[in-house]
């Protein structure tokens, strides 16, 4: 059986499709978790509207404590063999649970990752760009950890550290070392991942895009946020005790792995207004890395780009480039929607391989 976790706040005008979305899978043995986290909506009573519907379904109506709280919640009540989490405002594929499921089956995975499309509110769609082009690729935990981290940076081309569009074996959950998500965190996606990819022994990708991940205005992640990168930086705090007794292999992947989200975190806190909290952390944490890591340079999980990066902020140079970077790119943008090419431009960032095929890219104009 398959315990389906859905979170549930403030998303009443998407529950019904999500929910429709799980009771009608292909794959019927599910035990289907709404962990209702005190909604302030209509929310509360479309659950318990669903679970009169389904005998598969339980709602769970808990004090409001947020996303980990609520998927935390949901795992100790589950009894399921395997976990899905989905979150309330996206949607499954029919044979999502299925085509999982099956994959797992047959290569005794402990993690099997799906692709998925992204959905803007408009109705726009786009799947994302996959890595994994053969169906089943199979990885031992490390290896996956090393594909989140290649040695250029963090890769955004595979949806490994999201909690959605995976099945779960429960015991990457509930084995000797009990994983739960970080109450309170915005993030939550990304003090969990590594810690669950190694506690698998084999995890499985397949490019079927099974997830609609619905990119909506207000949700958690849709902004750059002082309290988000609050928490980008903190990844630090928890990872750095979690390494101590980990092997020389895993501690240099994921020092590297420290410092791909610290300079990302620097980047993104280019967009706050108000940036002198973020620079304060900036210093301390850059700090606790060089005190507490290997030598950056030595690090042979690191590529060239990276340590170039490491290099320019060392002599506080990266951070002026990167704003010199913003404000050009943010001129071409204007441009390019001035002269209506904008969507154009992104569809080829987001899938190169419409070049090979130019009827695709003015089919819509």
């Amino acid at each position: 059986m398959i315990s389906v976790i859905v979170p549930v706040y403030g998303v009443e005008a998407f529950l019904d499709k999500c929910v429709r979305s799980i009771v009608t899978q292909t794959y019927r043995d599910l035990e289907i978790i709404l962990v209702d986290d005190e909604s302030p909506d209509k929310c509360p009573a479309m659950c318990d509207a669903w679970a009169q519907r389904d005998p598969r379904i339980r709602v769970l109506h808990n004090r409001h404590g947020g996303l980990s709280d609520a998927r935390n919640k949901g795992l100790e009540a589950s009894s399921g063999e395997f976990i899905v989490f989905v979150d309330s405002d996206d949607y499954l594929a029919p044979e999502h649970c299925e085509k999982l499921l099956a994959v797992q089956q047959e290569k005794n995975a402990d993690i099997v990752v799906s692709n998925f499309v992204c959905c803007s509110m408009k109705g726009k769609q786009h799947t994302n760009p996959f890595a994994v082009r053969e169906a089943p690729c199979t990885l031992s935990g490390k290896e996956a950890l090393a594909l989140i981290f290649p040695p250029s940076g963090l890769t955004w081309h595979i949806n490994l550290c999201s909690a959605w569009a995976k099945l779960y074996r429960r015991d990457i959950f509930m084995g000797k070392t009990l994983i739960r998500y970080p109450v309170g965190r915005i993030y939550e996606d990304d003090y969990l991942c590594y810690k669950a990819y190694f506690a698998a022994h084999i995890i499985s990708f397949i490019p079927d895009a099974l997830y609609f991940y619905v990119r909506r205005e207000g949700s958690i992640t849709a902004c750059v946020s002082p309290t988000g990168i609050r928490d980008l930086f903190a990844i630090t705090d928890d990872l750095l005790p979690w390494l101590k007794d980990k092997d020389p292999d895993t501690v240099l992947l994921l020092e590297h792995a420290l410092y791909t989200r610290y300079l990302s975190t620097l980047y993104y806190a280019l967009y706050l207004d108000d940036r002198r909290e973020a620079d304060v952390l900036g210093r301390h944490y850059w700090k606790l890395l060089r005190n507490s890591t290997s030598p950056y340079l030595k690090n042979p999980k690191a590529g060239l780009r990276f340590k170039f990066y490491y290099v320019l902020h060392l002599v506080h140079l990266l951070t002026p480039m990167r704003r010199v970077k913003r404000l050009f790119v943010g001129i071409i943008k204007r441009g390019l929607k001035a002269v209506g090419l904008f969507d154009l431009a992104l569809a080829l960032k987001l899938n190169p391989r419409l070049v090979l095929h130019p009827r695709r890219l003015f089919a819509d104009r």
